[in-house]
């Protein structure tokens, strides 16, 4: 059926089209599209709702993203912020990349691959495999940089298991794996998001040099790598997941890659996320922060809040960051982040999810 013309410039007028109205999805620009929640059947009161929510916990920016449009925003969403453990599921991200151009090798081994840490790694820690440590399986219980003190108390006894006999959420494993994508590609971990993800997804607000640093320490060879991304461009890393790697009609990530490496691999110590994958937090009943979902789910996570949920058969993302480096550390839990999802699901239109 053909628009009339009036209604046309009157959807025009509020900045949306007919397709956005109709809820298809498009590839998000260089400016986002926002489509405001009365013109998409979504509930604004409850949006509101979950504003006043926000207001009582510690939030710093939340980015809602529904088939590439921006439904809802709070706080300072162009800010980059430190993305603590959200890091590993970048790279992550970017060894599918690599992967899929024949770069990367996930059989490699530690030995085969020249690496080693200070008093030395033993010849069976050395057979430990690039996939062991993408699944936090390779048990190197070596000292690590940039742990958390629960980490560190947590850490199981040194050579108290073979690589691939059990899951610890292990920064060791973590930080030598952007060792080892250096060792493959020629690049560091930085090099590679700036040019494989950050550029072709078009973010707004990185900047390579203000807002990535590596962080070592006398104790390990391997620096762990950090982050710092705004939440507008933190959720475009999660509408590309979503997607199955792809963006505007290219493959940037190769599909297969994005199924295997959102796939539970592991039974973990978390309940809010009961399994994990290649350097991201999933669970095969779609159970995530105490919030049952209506199909699959996955999450980047880390420490203080920073979270990235997506959900691919509602093309749903929703990017949490929280001001972490200040002196007075913010924080919300897993327990309260699942509280905004729910939120959020239910503000929703029915159609939107599946719900009849």
């Amino acid at each position: 059926m053909r628009t009339k013309p009036r209604l046309a410039l009157f959807l025009t007028f509020l900045g949306i089209t007919i397709a956005s109205v109709a809820g298809a999805q498009i590839c998000p620009g260089k400016q986002w599209d926002f489509a405001p929640a009365t013109a998409s059947g979504w509930n604004a009161d409850k949006l509101s709702a979950l504003d006043d929510m926000l207001k009582t916990l510690h939030t710093s920016a939340l980015v809602v993203v529904h088939r590439g449009r921006i439904f809802h925003e709070y706080g300072l969403v162009t800010k980059p912020y430190n993305l603590k453990s959200g890091r590993k599921s970048i790279l992550s991200m970017l060894y599918g990349i690599a992967a899929g151009k024949g770069q990367a090798n996930l059989a490699a081994s530690l030995d085969a691959l020249g690496i080693d840490d200070v008093g030395g790694l033993t010849d069976m820690e050395k057979t430990a495999t690039v996939r062991q440590l993408l699944e936090a399986r390779s048990c190197i219980y070596h000292v690590a940089n940039y742990e958390t003190d629960s980490m560190k108390a947590k850490r199981p006894t040194r050579h108290s298991c073979r690589p691939g006999e059990r899951w610890f959420y292990n920064n060791w494993d973590f930080n030598a794996l952007g060792t080892a994508y250096q060792v493959q590609t020629g690049k560091t971990v930085f090099q590679g998001f700036d040019e494989e993800l950050a550029r072709p997804l078009g973010m707004q607000y990185f900047d390579p040099a203000a807002d990535t640093e590596f962080v070592g320490g006398p104790a390990s060879r391997h620096p762990a790598y950090i982050f710092r991304l705004a939440a507008r461009d933190f959720a475009r890393l999660g509408v590309l997941m979503s997607r199955g790697g792809n963006w505007c009609g290219n493959e940037i990530i190769p599909g297969a890659w994005v199924a295997e490496s959102t796939a539970a691999k592991s039974v973990t110590d978390r309940p809010e996320s009961p399994a994990y994958a290649y350097l991201w937090w999933t669970n095969p009943t779609n159970a995530l922060f105490g919030t049952q979902f209506p199909g699959k789910v996955f999450s980047a996570k880390g420490h203080f809040g920073q979270f990235l949920l997506v959900l691919p058969g509602a093309d749903l993302v929703v990017a949490h960051l929280t001001e972490s480096e200040s002196r007075g550390k913010l924080s919300v839990s897993s327990k309260d982040f699942g509280r905004i999802t729910q939120a959020i699901m239910e503000a929703m239109p029915p159609q939107a999810i599946g719900r009849q």
